[in-house]
């Protein structure tokens, strides 16, 4: 881990930033391979420094620096490497008279010609591919879902239709990410709290409407984190399942009812999307549901006889040990920033 020179001055104001995680702080300051470098002084900027040694992309300036597209760690390593401690925004450093605490002028370093950065860089000339698609992807449909989707209410949990566009800002803003996770089944996913990013089976985006399913489920355990609810495990996973079988039915009916006939013995999913099937074609007049609403018999499409919704719902959790075993488990959902690039050892598998 590199050492810092660190700033001269303290902040004239209150930065919006964050310290990278011990992890992810960079190896080297100055940077490796640097061809020259200019001083952080009052009239430039990122944007202009750039545009003078002709640099085609100015996240690549910025992320040669400082190995990082996160514009919160961007400023700290503004303070402590380049010693800026002034705000033209009062949100976000400037370079004016930036000054380090060894008495030295704060510096930016510029990279080799035609350098471009790791691909895993969504932003930058040599932008990754797979992150940027799964984000793009993942916001539109969030977005749709703020438009289509009932407010779903079960116990403790509580999802507005905003939620959705909540959820969709934040992995914008990068807050909440997005990663192929190969050992996962295709139309599988989980959000993991600690490390704040949702992982999803390797194939998943190539059934759409499962796609609008599964993130709508996501969104209920990344909002119920996001606004620090406390509640039962098994029973947010149950808000969650409605979330996906109404999301699925209002995205594509025809999609809702395949997957309601490919229930089987050992395939017990099939359970989940009756409920957002009679969503779709019996009760989309209703803006607020919750799993009272179902509390009712219609006639199944495979099983040719009355069922309920809210019933078939129950007994597919019920059936999977893995819900079951968090009949009785409370969770105190807490969002905090310290905890922002944070890497759990499940995550990394």
């Amino acid at each position: 881990m590199a050492i810092l020179p660190g700033p001269y001055h303290k902040p004239s104001f209150s930065p919006k930033w964050r310290e990278p995680s011990v992890v992810k702080k960079i190896k080297d300051w100055p940077p490796a391979g640097a061809r020259d470098f200019t001083f952080a002084t009052a009239g430039k900027d990122f944007a202009s420094i750039a545009k003078s040694f002709d640099i085609p992309n100015v996240w690549d300036l910025i992320i040669f620096n400082f190995q990082t597209e996160s514009p919160r760690e961007v400023n700290w390593y503004l303070h402590h490497a380049v010693g800026c401690w002034q705000s033209t925004d009062g949100m976000n450093f400037s370079f004016d008279d930036a000054t380090t605490a060894d008495f030295g002028m704060g510096k930016i370093y510029i990279p080799p010609e035609r350098w471009a950065p790791d691909p895993r860089f969504e932003r930058g000339s040599g932008k990754g591919g797979q992150p940027r698609i799964l984000k793009e992807i993942s916001v539109r449909i969030l977005n749709e879902l703020h438009v289509k989707m009932p407010t779903i209410s079960h116990y403790a949990t509580y999802l507005p239709r905003d939620a959705y566009k909540i959820v969709a800002d934040l992995i914008d803003a990068g807050d909440v990410t997005l990663h192929l996770k190969p050992s996962l089944a295709q139309d599988t996913a989980f959000y993991c709290c600690m490390c704040k990013k949702i992982q999803l089976g390797s194939r998943l985006f190539l059934n759409r409407p499962l796609s609008y399913g599964v993130l709508a489920n996501e969104a209920t355990h990344v909002y119920n984190h996001y606004v620090s609810n406390t509640t039962n495990a098994l029973k947010e996973e149950v808000a969650s399942s409605m979330a996906e079988s109404i999301a699925v039915a209002v995205i594509d009916e025809q999609a809702s009812l395949d997957l309601i006939m490919s229930h089987r013995p050992e395939n017990k999913r099939g359970l989940l999307y009756f409920l957002g099937w009679i969503y779709a074609s019996r009760m989309k007049e209703k803006t607020v549901v919750s799993l009272e609403s179902f509390n009712d018999f219609w006639e199944h499409p495979k099983l040719n006889k009355l069922c309920n919704p809210k019933d078939e719902m129950t007994t597919y959790h019920e059936s999977i040990p893995s819900f079951k075993m968090k009949e009785d488990l409370e969770v105190i959902n807490i969002w905090d920033e310290r905890f922002d690039d944070f890497e759990c050892e499940y995550c990394d598998v």
